[in-house]
């Protein structure tokens, strides 16, 4: 691929994987999500390498998959319920978005992406990433979704990109691995300093970051282990009461919300 050529793409349909290597049997690292705009930086037969436009992560997608663009598209709003449509009103086809899925700027219900027209079936499913949403309302609609390696949405959610989309939706952009957003925002050294929105992080047998989660307060903990779901936290770590056992070992608390 001429590396002087600019060249761009979207997703217009639920998600698309992003792979570690160029063949459909590699692992799902991460996700393209409705309404994300890619940048190919390389090719390899019917693969693109590409860098999501979001948070940088690059990895190899489907060519088919995507759609080609001349520039990325600016994102305006972000699903968060599971039930919204999204109508092409020039071909007719219908889409099923997820949490976490962008939707460009609005005009009323419908918003352009190329020559298409689209059409939201409600607006009450968006929102706009800001620091004043009601946190309450968003985590409702995640409890139960499962857990999926690479999964950054509402089908499947993995530790980092659960943290990574509540994060979103409250108006603060992080990076997609855990390990990345655990170098984010001020160390806190004690239980009772956190508060809504902070973030903990734990690590393997080897010391290295591993999970994370979102602390919820009143020694709570939103995170995804198994399904997305809320577990009792003290210094020590994560304890889970239906299994009666401690499951990840706490490592480090940060405040990356101001």
């Amino acid at each position: 691929m001429n590396q002087k050529e600019e060249k761009y793409g979207i997703c217009l349909q639920t998600y698309i994987p992003i792979r570690k290597d160029p063949y459909e049997r590699s692992e799902m690292v991460s996700q393209v999500l409705f309404g994300e705009s890619v940048e190919v930086l390389d090719e390899e037969g019917r693969w693109l390498y590409v860098r999501l436009i979001y948070d940088n992560y690059e990895g190899w997608i489907d060519k088919k998959c995507i759609e080609f663009i001349d520039e990325p598209v600016k994102t305006h709003s972000l699903v968060f319920k599971n039930s919204l449509q999204i109508k092409n009103l020039t071909t007719g086809l219908i889409v099923v978005p997820t949490i976490g899925c962008s939707i460009p700027e609005l005009n009323g219900r419908q918003f352009m992406i190329g020559d298409c027209t689209y059409e939201l079936s409600n607006l009450s499913e968006i929102l706009r990433p800001e620091a004043n949403n009601n946190f309450e309302s968003i985590t409702d609609e995640l409890l139960a979704i499962p857990y999926i390696w690479g999964g950054r949405s509402g089908f499947g959610f993995d530790c980092s990109g659960l943290v990574q989309y509540l994060c979103r939706a409250m108006g603060l952009d992080l990076p997609r691995d855990s390990s990345e957003q655990a170098a984010q925002g001020e160390t806190l050294s004690f239980l009772n300093e956190v508060s809504l929105g902070d973030l903990a992080f734990f690590d393997d047998s080897e010391g290295l970051i591993h999970h994370v989660g979102m602390m919820l307060g009143d020694g709570k903990i939103i995170h995804a282990s198994g399904n997305v779901r809320i577990d009792n936290i003290d210094q020590q770590g994560i304890f889970n009461e239906s299994l009666g056992t401690y499951t990840h070992k706490l490592r480090v608390m940060k405040r990356v919300m101001k």
